[in-house]
């Protein structure tokens, strides 16, 4: 039951066991916690008013009026995002965080792990960690406190095993009880996780997910209820046996998680209305006078009191504990206490103020070991620059082929050193593009303490020299004996120990570049400039005694190829002779006796390139995030009212909520679409892959059908009542990967496999038209961001609608469809990217409108349309579903952790049982247990 790896493991005992064992070794540091108790953290964002797209005149104007002064900075306006908290929680405690989207909860969880680098808070606000004053938490405490925001950000191609070791490793202590070593108990703990949250087949699966403790924002996001549950159940356990204080913000909270909370507090419009044990949650709405429907769970009524009226606690319950806290943990009593403890994790030599748990030399050396798996997992990178550097060798060996050894071929010699060192030099501007596709999760490992960022620049610098020399020398011996150069052992080797400087330094430099920019755009501008710039002053296409005189200095003082290319075309000539040794003297201001002078000044550089690089990696800060800002295409943004900005990461404020939430509200009328007659259904359908060389029976032998105005909804039974339907929690799956594969197979959007089975239309089999009257909503939400959703809607009506279809009809189909989904306020915003432009259920309601502009005529496939939502946006979403299916729609739904009033919304039921197998199919009221 201790062993991790074994089929039966008990993570409570095991914990229990490490923690006594630790505590018996007195060399290990003492378990410490922390707890919070905030009062009134008000905090504020900034708004610039509505926010206009830019274009290429905007920019340029906008540029002008700045560097003239005729325009004062855009006036900002104080928005206030959160105030009037209050509350307690101790370590060992879980805060349950509750409200709509826009309501503040991302904005507490960041207050309270002081991650306000976005926020302004006022001097007022109280936070006390135990004692522990924010600053420190903020500074070198940072690494205790975490906040895990709802997007997960890792390393795509390392495996689970090796991201959840390096976290390990990243903050592992000094002193190992029991004898083992660092790395051995790094491996422990790594199994130990994955045993816990099921991941122990998926060790060597690429793209996986870590555990840390903490703030954790909507992590139970795309989770069925089954993984939440057993996710929040983890989470008690690190609480009742370590301590830890979590503070959790849900969206869909089970009934079966929410009863692992010791305390909840529901959130609206940036105001704490309660805040209380989660026993007295529910009793206490309903004696304001609150009725809870039947078969509603508590989170999901706790939710729905966030009305437009405002509600507040009861007075004087909450000052009440925040004294009783204050004098059991007064201000900065136990903050000698708490570093001293943490002090005896920290590796020696490592300051005591530092954040960080591990020397810089161990940062240093763990990083290199990521990046290195990271080499080996992905070489296609490698073996493609290895591959490209050996055809532009033969191209441009054979274009100089054999020169011959006197002056008359001067100039091509030439040529060829400056081919060679641009081509090396410039292989060095694409590494802009690998710091930016890792700089996420850099900054979110540094927000952990895992390591200072210029230990990881370091270490991806250092693992960048084995293939930049092997690619060196590969160009180099191809190109410098093809083109006969001069054939001396010193002179090869000074060749291709200039070419690997003048490598190394642009590498600092552009890396230097990516540092400092904030955007790949940014970065990728100025280096694009800097190459123009390199070929200019190089001195091949134009000699430095023929440039103007500042022209002259940029070649000579800035541009140190120029000295790369003139040391090498004195050294690459076949024979000695005067006039080419005049020629170069006089043009490059070069002298044969400078060699060694010029080798050290380009060291120097590099050196200079490389420390500015580090610098500018550990001391840069991620932009401040504008949060979910509707931002509107000119021709949409004319009287248009001016929208709040909301700094909560994970939605716009309620203006920008626009469909409505309450119930009922969804009024049914005619929609326009099709009414169709037609009789969908399936018979012994099989979907069948080969993993590993083995066959496995992802769907076996299911026989449906789907008719108008009827809604099918699938999901897998948990695994502890496999193939029964036994009550309503029962009925939330586990694993929803069978509910992807039909609903995927059904679409005939599988690419791998063998299918097997009859679909058929009326009792006729389906043909190649069968995609073209059928549309399928699936769970990721894909849209060109730079698009508006009217242009999103038009381009998938125009494209998809039959062509007899005029174009104006299309046209107004598009505006019926946004008037149905309730979009008229927000049609003419730009999409923009996850994290900035619409927010979660916009984004959903564009996906259902995409597919309804191009009216299907059988059926629209809904995978998880639901999923990520809150209760209020699900119900909206299933409402109009709900709407659809009433005007003559067939859809087929597939849902993931359902509550019991959205699973009222559905005529018919398919349920699976693990391996793709059919427990049930029928009508919902037939199985009245559910």
């Amino acid at each position: 039951m201790l062993d991790p790896k074994a089929a039966i493991f008990d993570a409570r005992a095991w914990t229990r066991e490490f923690i006594n064992f630790s505590e018996g070794d007195p060399k290990c540091a003492p378990n410490r916690a922390l707890g919070v108790a905030f009062q009134n953290p008000n905090v504020h964002g900034w708004n610039t008013g509505t926010q206009v797209q830019q274009s290429v005149s905007s920019v340029v104007v906008e540029v002008v009026k700045n560097l003239c002064g005729s325009l004062q900075p855009p006036k900002q306006h104080p928005e206030t995002n959160s105030e009037g908290f209050e509350g307690v929680v101790e370590g060992g405690e879980m805060l349950l965080v509750l409200g709509p989207p826009g309501a503040g909860c991302s904005t507490l969880l960041k207050t309270l792990a002081s991650q306000t680098a976005d926020l302004e808070i006022d001097p007022e606000s109280y936070l006390n960690y135990r004692g522990i004053h924010p600053k420190h938490i903020r500074g070198s405490l940072r690494g205790d406190v975490l906040y895990n925001a709802e997007l997960d950000v890792h390393l795509a191609h390392l495996t689970v095993g090796e991201t959840l070791s390096f976290a390990s490793l990243a903050r592992s202590v000094r002193h190992v009880p029991g004898g083992f070593t660092r790395q051995e108990l790094a491996l422990i703990r790594r199994d130990v996780m994955m045993a816990i949250f099921g991941l122990t087949h998926t060790v060597n699966t690429r793209v996986g997910d870590e555990d840390v403790k903490g703030c954790w924002d909507n992590s139970t996001r795309g989770l069925d209820s089954a993984n939440a549950i057993n996710f929040c159940r983890n989470l008690r356990l690190q609480a009742d046996l370590c301590d830890v204080a979590s503070v959790v913000s849900l969206y869909q909270a089970p009934q079966s998680a929410y009863d692992l909370f010791d305390r909840v507090t529901v959130i609206y419009e940036g105001r704490q209305i309660f805040f209380s044990p989660a026993q007295d949650a529910k009793r206490y709405f309903e004696d304001l006078g609150f009725q809870c429907p039947d078969r509603q769970t508590v989170p999901d009524f706790l939710t729905s009191m966030t009305s437009p009226h405002e509600r507040r606690p009861k007075p004087g319950y909450e000052n009440l504990e925040l004294m009783v806290y204050e004098e059991k943990h007064p201000q900065q009593i136990r903050l000698t206490d708490y570093r001293g403890s943490r002090r005896q994790e920290q590796a020696k030599g490592q300051r005591t103020n530092s954040p960080y748990i591990i020397s810089y030399s161990q940062q240093v050396a763990l990083a290199y070991w990521r990046a290195w798996r990271r080499l080996l997992a992905d070489p296609a990178f490698t073996i493609t620059s290895l591959v490209f550097f050996l055809i532009i060798a033969i191209v441009l060996g054979t274009m100089f082929y054999n020169l011959k050894e006197d002056s008359s071929s001067f100039y091509y010699r030439g040529g060829i050193i400056f081919f060679s060192l641009m081509f090396n030099a410039f292989a060095s501007q694409l590494e802009v593009i690998t710091i930016y596709a890792e700089r996420p999760v850099v900054e979110k490992h540094n927000r952990y303490a895992f390591y200072h960022q210029s230990a990881q620049a370091f270490a991806s610098y250092l693992c960048g020299l084995p293939y930049k020399i092997i690619n060196m020398f590969v160009f180099n011996i191809m190109v410098y004996f093809t083109a006969h150069l001069r054939r001396e052992v010193s002179a090869f080797f000074l060749f291709c120990l200039i070419t690997l400087l003048s490598t190394l330094t642009l590498s600092a430099m552009f890396r230097t570049l990516a540092s400092i920019t904030r955007s790949l755009e940014e970065a990728m501008i100025p280096s694009a400039l800097l190459g123009i710039g390199l070929i200019i002053y190089t001195g091949f296409t134009l000699p430095t005694a023929y440039m103007p005189n500042w022209s002259r200095w940029m070649a000579t003082k800035v541009c140190r190829l120029t000295r790369s290319f003139a040391l090498l075309l004195v050294r690459s000539r076949g024979l000695l002779m005067s006039a080419v040794t005049k020629y170069i003297n006089l043009s490059f201001n070069y002298w044969n006796e400078h060699k060694w002078r010029n080798v050290a000044i380009i060291v120097g550089f590099m050196i200079l390139f490389f420390a500015v690089y580090l610098a500018t990696a550990e001391f840069a800060r991620p932009p401040k995030t504008r949060g979910k800002v509707l931002v509107f295409g000119r021709a949409g943004a004319v009287s248009r009212p001016r929208h709040s900005v909301d700094s909560d990461t994970e939605a716009l404020a309620q203006e920008q909520h626009v469909v409505t939430v309450e119930k009922g509200t969804l009024a049914p009328g005619s929609t326009g679409l099709t009414r169709g007659r037609s009789i969908f259904h399936w018979e012994d359908l099989c979907y069948d892959i080969k993993i590993k060389g083995e066959e496995h029976r992802l769907l076996d032998h299911v026989d449906v059908g789907s008719s108008p105005e009827c809604l099918q909804f699938s999901w897998p039974p948990p695994s502890t009542e496999r193939g029964r339907c036994t009550n309503k929690r029962s009925t939330v799956g586990v694993f929803r990967g069978w509910k992807d594969h039909i609903t995927d197979t059904l679409a005939v959007r599988v690419s791998v496999g063998v299918v097997t089975g009859d679909t058929l239309i009326d009792g006729v089999p389906t043909d190649a038209t069968f995609q073209h009257q059928v549309g399928y909503a699936q769970q990721q939400d894909l849209h060109l961001s730079t698009m508006t959703i009217r242009e999103a809607l038009e381009f998938s009506a125009i494209l998809r609608q039959p062509a007899e279809t005029s174009r104006k009809e299309k046209l107004l189909y598009v505006d019926h469809v946004i008037d149905m989904l309730e979009m008229q306020d927000f049609a003419d915003a730009i999409i923009g990217v996850p994290g900035e432009g619409l927010n979660i259920e916009q984004r959903k309601l564009l996906t259902i409108g995409v597919e309804l502009a191009a009216r299907p005529q059988l059926l629209i496939f809904f995978d998880e349309p639901t999923s990520g939502l809150d209760s209020q946006s699900s119900w909206v979403i299933s409402t109009l579903i709900k709407k659809l299916a009433n005007n003559g729609q067939a859809v087929l739904c597939t849902i993931h952790q359902p509550s019991a009033i959205l699973f009222n919304q559905f005529d018919r039921l398919l349920l699976f049982a693990p391996g793709g197998r059919t427990v049930y199919f029928g009508g919902r009221l037939h199985c009245p247990s559910l």
